[in-house]
């Protein structure tokens, strides 16, 4: 009797050049892999392990197996009781870890984690990847984060304390030349002028520092800061009462912020110079809102307006042509003159701002 068994040959031969493969796949891997016997809390007893695991731990395949998982774990770590439920459930798990060596380093490494069934017993393969370059550039990559952020809050510390020198000096020169700006109106608003400039500069750079925030700040905070400094000061020696709306989330890059507090400033300077010169009070609101990719500001007052044939774009006003170029050139934005009682300024600039998850309640209203 004779039996054709080139169909069963062929069947031994696939076989064997599968496990071949999978042998040669399995030791020539660079990760450390090892199959083993999963037991409670997953310290089951090694039955395999390959030479990158060698490489890794420094044991030899006969001292793998006679190890156990609990064996290659560092004391300080453990498999939380969650980590295995979702091995579990879903079969396949990859997690940090931290082995130990045969000479008693810690290893932080990955593991990925697949659980199977076979022959009655529950096994598991771990392919396991060396992360110690990771968690070094990681860690210095932290440390380079503290170290620039200590270094900007210290740049915008000593750049506030300059300004505010710098204002000092300003106000030590009105003191002394006060006869003579009393009797030069446009010395004295020149000289107002650059004081609220610098004021607003130095604002930003105190607010980053005390803030923490280094790039950028909460817009409608900042802006309630600088109307209290400047429409609470002496220049217009008017009783103002303001409000600052809308805004609460929205964060500000520091270049930005500076450019925008120069033209506020200047626009709330005017209000309080010239927009009630026949009133003894008035109203000033602010109100901030971002509006299809572009951030808004709309500052209104009821005081006596400007001219109906105001040009923002060619006014002969220092102030006003600064404000223009400031808003259009530098912030790349537009700025108008809306119709309605009193003065009405629009801007926006483009931009999609960032924004704070639950920002505290801090709209002002001060009288």
């Amino acid at each position: 009797v004779q039996t054709d068994i080139t169909a069963l040959h062929d069947a031994e031969c696939q076989i064997y050049e599968s496990e071949n493969r999978f042998r040669t796949l399995f030791d020539t891997a660079k990760d450390a892999i090892y199959l083993w016997e999963m037991g409670a809390g997953g310290s089951g007893r090694i039955l395999l392990a390959n030479q990158g695991a060698s490489e890794m731990l420094g044991y030899t395949n006969e001292e793998f197996m006679e190890r156990t998982m609990a064996d290659l774990r560092a004391p300080q770590f453990e498999l939380s009781l969650s980590s295995l439920k979702d091995l579990k459930k879903e079969r396949a798990l990859t997690v940090e870890w931290m082995h130990l060596t045969k000479d008693g380093r810690s290893l932080p490494v990955e593991i990925s984690l697949t659980q199977f069934e076979s022959a009655g017993k529950t096994l598991a393969v771990s392919i396991v990847r060396d992360i110690s370059d990771r968690k070094k550039a990681e860690k210095e990559k932290d440390r380079a984060l503290t170290e620039r952020g200590v270094l900007l809050a210290e740049i915008h510390h000593r750049v506030n304390n300059n300004l505010q020198i710098l204002l000092s000096m300003l106000t030590l020169e009105e003191i002394s030349y006060q006869d003579e700006l009393a009797s030069n109106p446009l010395a004295e608003n020149l000289l107002s002028g650059m004081e609220n400039r610098i004021r607003a500069i130095a604002l930003v750079h105190e607010n980053l520092y005390l803030s923490g925030k280094l790039t950028g700040i909460r817009l409608h905070d900042h802006i309630v800061i600088l109307a209290r400094e400047i429409l609470n000061s002496e220049i217009g020696r008017v009783y103002i009462t303001y409000t600052v709306e809308g805004g609460e989330d929205i964060i500000v890059p520091t270049d930005r912020a500076v450019l925008l507090s120069l033209v506020l400033s200047e626009i709330l300077t005017n209000v309080l110079k010239y927009a009630f010169s026949d009133k003894e009070q008035g109203t000033v609101t602010i109100l901030i809102s971002q509006e299809s990719e572009q951030l808004c500001l709309d500052i209104s007052d009821d005081g006596v307006g400007m001219p109906a044939d105001m040009d923002l774009s060619t006014t002969e006003s220092v102030g006003l042509s600064m404000i223009y170029k400031v808003v259009t050139v530098q912030l790349k934005g537009t700025i108008e003159l809306l119709d309605g009682t009193g003065t009405i300024y629009r801007i926006c600039i483009p931009g999609t701002f960032g924004s704070e998850q639950n920002p505290s309640d801090t709209t002002d209203k001060t009288e």
